[in-house]
């Protein structure tokens, strides 16, 4: 039985836990071949613990058993090169991407006017500056994501991009 993403390939960043991982595995469920990104390390400034590799793993062990496909790898957002890499990679390895979800951020706790230049940059550069950096790598690489007919963020602001022309 053919299910609705089959065939299709999709980039999750920040996918190794939490929503990204749920995202993956949604993806995944509906037959998209999942590359599911994350940093899988410590960021100085982030005073909580960021996913390791074992978390990364972890999703791609749980989309694999839940019969879905998956691969993982690890890349900073932040890092416009190591993104256009991804991307370069997975349409060579994976023959395109048609979807792209924008997942990777970070948190800070502290009220603005208390927030050091530091963790305000590397905020930015994960959630607000790599989401540009991801969407614009994609589209600039990918003839599918060259076409984007739409750019949806969900209920919580986490942007989808999907190529119209190859969605059913």
């Amino acid at each position: 039985m053919a299910r609705e993403l089959d065939g299709r390939v999709a980039i999750v960043t920040g996918g190794a836990r939490g929503q990204g991982r749920a995202h993956a595995r949604a993806l995944a469920a509906a037959g998209a071949h999942v590359v599911v990104a994350d940093i899988a390390d410590q960021i100085r400034t982030v005073p909580y613990e960021m996913p390791t590799e074992e978390d990364l793993d972890a999703t791609v062990d749980l989309i694999r058993s839940e019969g879905g496909v998956a691969t993982a790898t690890v890349v900073d957002v932040r890092d416009s090169e190591a993104v256009d890499d991804l991307v370069q990679r997975t349409i060579v390895d994976l023959g395109g991407v048609e979807i792209l979800i924008a997942n990777a951020g970070i948190c800070g706790f502290s009220t603005v006017a208390e927030i050091s230049d530091e963790v305000w940059r590397d905020m930015m550069s994960s959630a607000g500056y790599g989401r540009i950096i991801a969407i614009s790598s994609g589209a600039g690489r990918s003839d599918s994501m060259r076409r984007i007919a739409a750019w949806r963020p969900t209920t919580v602001n986490t942007p989808m991009v999907m190529d119209r022309r190859r969605w059913p």
